[in-house]
């Protein structure tokens, strides 16, 4: 077999995706290829991700008849790329968690880690921080996660499940809630008891998630701020 059973680098375990397969209604146009800090947001994506594990795939939408733009521009930019497609059409992001970990269980991997494209902010230091989180006690699932004040005694739980970690196992769950349709990432990580994951504020900040094009113009002002020039796929590619 490719991975031997006594391995636990989460690198090793997570099969890393990239998830690209939103309707980018609110932004407008295909975000996808919007570049932050002279890189396309699915780049600076998949470049990351590569940092930290050993193999990397993107999750593109449903299949369509007809010429794929989304597929035909991600082809372009990152040329022998591994691409999974959702199963399912209408449903939002679940649907690109439930290609995630059908993919990784295919490669004999534990489970998935998912980055949403549209957090351009997200460093290999935070992707490695919720990845050994959840290499610390095999949780489920692992993601971002703090409390909010409710009107209830008891405090509403938030997420950002879009830079999470998955189990394999997950994926009787998401089955399981789309059958009744329900199609929440947050009711996801409520139902099969993930572990909610603290960061430190640096980190928090990365979390930034590019909507509309006004999110794109503050993402970029940040990369600005940091002093940081437009990088070439090979420069994101290399820890610093």
């Amino acid at each position: 077999m490719r991975r031997a059973a006594t391995r636990r680098a989460p690198g090793r375990e997570l099969l890393g995706t990239v998830l690209a397969g939103g309707a980018s209604v609110r932004f407008g146009r295909d975000k996808t290829v919007e570049p932050v800090d002279g890189v396309p947001m699915v780049i600076r994506a998949y470049a990351v991700l590569e940092l930290v594990f050993d193999e990397v795939a993107i999750v593109l939408g449903a299949e369509r008849g007809g010429l794929d733009h989304r597929a035909a521009a991600v082809r372009k930019l990152l040329p022998g790329a591994a691409l999974v497609r959702d199963a399912r059409e209408g449903t939002g992001p679940i649907a690109g968690v439930e290609a995630a970990l059908t993919a990784a269980e295919a490669r004999g991997f534990d489970g998935a880690f998912v980055l949403a494209s549209d957090l351009p902010l997200a460093s290999a230091r935070l992707v490695s921080t919720v990845a050994r989180a959840w290499a610390e006690d095999r949780a489920v699932a692992v993601a971002p996660g703090f409390s909010e004040a409710a009107d209830t005694d008891a405090p509403r739980r938030t997420w950002q499940p879009l830079c999470a970690v998955y189990s394999n196992p997950v994926l009787t769950a998401i089955r399981r809630l789309c059958a009744r349709g329900e199609h929440s990432l947050h009711g996801l990580l409520d139902e099969v008891g993930g572990r909610p994951l603290t960061l430190d504020k640096e980190l928090g900040r990365e979390l930034l998630n590019v909507n509309r094009p006004s999110e794109l113009g503050l993402a970029n002002a940040i990369m600005a701020a940091r002093g940081e020039k437009p990088r070439r796929l090979d420069d994101l590619r290399t820890p610093r």
